[in-house]
C-alpha cells in the first residue's frame, strides 16, 4: 500500500501502486567490495535512475517504464573507515528474461528480425538517455550525489577512481594514471615494469590537452550515460500482440553518471557492434578496420576486403547498429567530433590494464605473460599514434 515502505531517504522515490505489490527487489550494497567508491554509490544509482527516467519520458511513449520504480533507499553511513549502515535500494520487480546468461537472451541465438528489433529499441533508448536533462547543480564530469534538500550534485564515480572532473581530458588522464597505478602495484607485473615506467603521465596529459582541441574534441561536452549498455543489464519479453522481442527493463546503474557522449561507446554496446575500444573479433586487423568504420561511418571502405563468415556478420551488425542510431537521431561515433583520437585513447586505457587480466586473481603466470605481451604490443600501437613511443635496442616498448 502507498506509504507502507519506510525509508531513511525519500528523494526520488515512488509510492507503490494502490493495489499493492507481491514482488520486490532489494539491492544490498556489499560493504566489503573493493575498487568502488562506497561513500556515494547508493546516491549515484538513485540519482542516475531518476535523471535517465526523465530523459526516457521525453519519448512520450512510456519508454521510461523500463527503469524500475524506487520505493525506498538508504545511503551508506561511515565513522572513519567503518561502515555503520549498509546501503540498500528497494525497487520495483520487473518481469522478463535476463540477457547475457547461459539460458537468457543472446545476439547469437536470435533471428535476424529479432536482432533488428532489439537494436532499434536500444538505439531509441540511447537517444533519449543522451537527451536526459542534466541537473543544473551538477556541473562536472563524474558521478552524482544527493543532498538532504534533494539537489543532485557532482561527485566521484562509483567504479572509476577520482573525480569529479572539470573536463573530459582530465577524466581520460585520470583513467590512464589509475591504470598505470594498478599495473605497477599488481604482483604479477614485476617482470614488465621496467618496460612501462609511469614517468610520462604528465607528458601524456599535456599531449592530450593539446591534441583533443586540435582534433575538435569538445572536452566540455557532457551527457548522461548508463555506462554499461549490455544484454546482461537488460530484461526481455515477447510482446503478445506483435510477437516482437522487447526490452522490458534496464538495470544496473553502477557505472552511470555524467560524461562525454563517447564514453557510452567505450564502456558498452559490444553485442550490437557499437564498442570502439574492444570490438569482439577474430583478429586485431579486423578489429582496427571495423572500429575505423564505426568511427568514420564509412563501412563501404571494407567492401573490398576478404572477411571470414564471422567477420562479415560482425561487420553487418555494426553497420546495422549505425543505421539504427541514425534513424533514432542519436549521437553516434561518426557524428561526435574527434572520435578517432578518443578511440585511440580508449584503446590505450584498456591496454594499460586490460579487462582480460583485471579480476582474474588465479590466472597462471604463463597465461598472464602471454596476455600482457599482447597488451604491450597494442599499447605500442596506441602510444605510437600519439607520438610518444620510443624503442630500445631489442625493439621492446620503452615509453
Amino acid at each position: 500500500m502507498p506509504g507502507s515502505f519506510r525509508s531513511r531517504e525519500s528523494h526520488f522515490t515512488t509510492e507503490p501502486p494502490e493495489y499493492g505489490v507481491d514482488k520486490l527487489v532489494i539491492r544490498i550494497f556489499n560493504p566489503t567490495a573493493t575498487g568502488v567508491d562506497k561513500q556515494y554509490r547508493v546516491q549515484n544509482e538513485v540519482a542516475s535512475m531518476h535523471v535517465i527516467r526523465m530523459g526516457l519520458a521525453r519519448a512520450g511513449t512510456g519508454l521510461e517504464k523500463i527503469i524500475p520504480d524506487i520505493y525506498g533507499w538508504g545511503a551508506e553511513r561511515f565513522q572513519g573507515e567503518l561502515n555503520t549502515n549498509i546501503g540498500w535500494i528497494l525497487m520495483e520487480h520487473k518481469e522478463g528474461t535476463p540477457g547475457g546468461t547461459p539460458t537468457g537472451v543472446h545476439m547469437e541465438n536470435l533471428s535476424d528480425q529479432r536482432r533488428s528489433d532489439i537494436m532499434k529499441q536500444l538505439a531509441e533508448i540511447l537517444s533519449y538517455i543522451q537527451r536526459s536533462p542534466l541537473p543544473p547543480t551538477a556541473p562536472d564530469f563524474g558521478g552524482l550525489n544527493i543532498l538532504t534538500n534533494g539537489d543532485i550534485i557532482s561527485s566521484a564515480m562509483t567504479t572509476v577512481e577520482g573525480g569529479p572532473w572539470k573536463s573530459y581530458t582530465d577524466f581520460c588522464v585520470d583513467r590512464i594514471r589509475s591504470g598505470i597505478t594498478k599495473f605497477q602495484t599488481d604482483p604479477r607485473t614485476y617482470q614488465f615494469r621496467e618496460k612501462f615506467p609511469s614517468s610520462n603521465i604528465d607528458r601524456l596529459s599535456d599531449l592530450l590537452g593539446d591534441r583533443f582541441p586540435h582534433a575538435h574534441v569538445d572536452i566540455g561536452h557532457r551527457t548522461m550515460i548508463h555506462g554499461a549498455l549490455r544484454f546482461e543489464n537488460m530484461l526481455f519479453s515477447q510482446n503478445e500482440d506483435t510477437q516482437e522481442l522487447e526490452i522490458t527493463a534496464l538495470l544496473d546503474f553502477e557505472r552511470a553518471g555524467i560524461c562525454h557522449p563517447s564514453q557510452e561507446f567505450i564502456w558498452g554496446l559490444e553485442e550490437v557492434g557499437g564498442n570502439i575500444a574492444n570490438f569482439p573479433s577474430t583478429s586485431g586487423f579486423f578489429e582496427l578496420l571495423v572500429i575505423d568504420a564505426i568511427v568514420s561511418g564509412r563501412f563501404e571502405n571494407m567492401s573490398s576486403i576478404i572477411l571470414s563468415n564471422r567477420e562479415t556478420a560482425l561487420r553487418l551488425r555494426a553497420f546495422n547498429w549505425n543505421s539504427f542510431l541514425m534513424a533514432a537521431k542519436a549521437m553516434r561515433p561518426a557524428t561526435i567530433p574527434g572520435m578517432a583520437d578518443i578511440s585511440q585513447v580508449a584503446r590505450l586505457i584498456s591496454r594499460i590494464y586490460p579487462p582480460c587480466i583485471e579480476g582474474y586473481g588465479r590466472i597462471s603466470r604463463r597465461q598472464y605473460a602471454r596476455n600482457y605481451s599482447f597488451a604491450l604490443s597494442q599499447l605500442k600501437d596506441c602510444l605510437g599514434y600519439f607520438e610518444i613511443l620510443g624503442t630500445d635496442e631489442d625493439g621492446e616498448c620503452s615509453v
